[in-house]
């Protein structure tokens, strides 16, 4: 119900005021930190070291299976309710790239290889402070193999049986279809 010009400068005001909350002390020899910018910096009193907001970036990827039917890779995450599906995500690892975060989160979660990998997109998603880069990947095959730790279902989805599962879920049926990552 606001201006998308309002709901990032929200946005951004919550990631900054979780970050001043969060680090308080500096990381490298646990003195006080204290705000400076106007909270956009903060300065160790002990040894000076600057301290800067950090990201977490996180992945989201529709895989998709050549062939036809076109049809995508879905899984129902472990904390999700029966019938809730959503494109597979999670987080970037120190040292590798974004598209090596898709291949390795797609195998661990679904047991799917993946080959070619595009980039989509990106949405900052400062709950608290991370942003969300959007991918689709191709599957070499259509065998699933969950880890039945993050995800405990994964199913191939046609067009049309997405459109009748958002029909459903519209007209108050039990199927969804989100878009939830970790």
């Amino acid at each position: 119900t606001i201006a998308p010009e309002e709901a990032g400068l929200l946005a951004y005001a919550r990631g900054i005021l979780h970050w001043n909350r969060n680090q308080r002390f500096c990381g490298a020899c646990g003195g006080p930190a204290r705000s400076c910018n106007g909270g956009h910096l903060r300065t160790c009193q002990n040894c000076g070291k600057l301290l800067f907001p950090r990201i977490e970036p996180a992945v989201f990827v529709l895989v998709e299976l050549p062939g036809t039917p076109r049809r995508c890779l879905l899984g129902r995450h472990a904390a999700s309710g029966p019938n809730r599906f959503s494109t597979l995500a999670g987080f970037v690892e120190i040292g590798e790239s974004f598209e090596d975060t898709v291949r390795r989160e797609v195998r661990e979660e679904a047991g799917v290889t993946v080959g070619a990998v595009t980039y989509q997109g990106s949405q900052g998603w400062p709950f608290p402070a991370g942003v969300m880069i959007g991918f689709r990947a191709e599957a070499v095959s259509d065998a699933i193999d969950v880890d039945n730790v993050e995800v405990v279902e994964a199913r191939w989805f046609t067009a049309a049986e997405l459109r009748a599962r958002l029909a459903d879920a519209t007209l108050g049926g039990p199927y969804r279809v989100d878009s939830i990552g970790k």
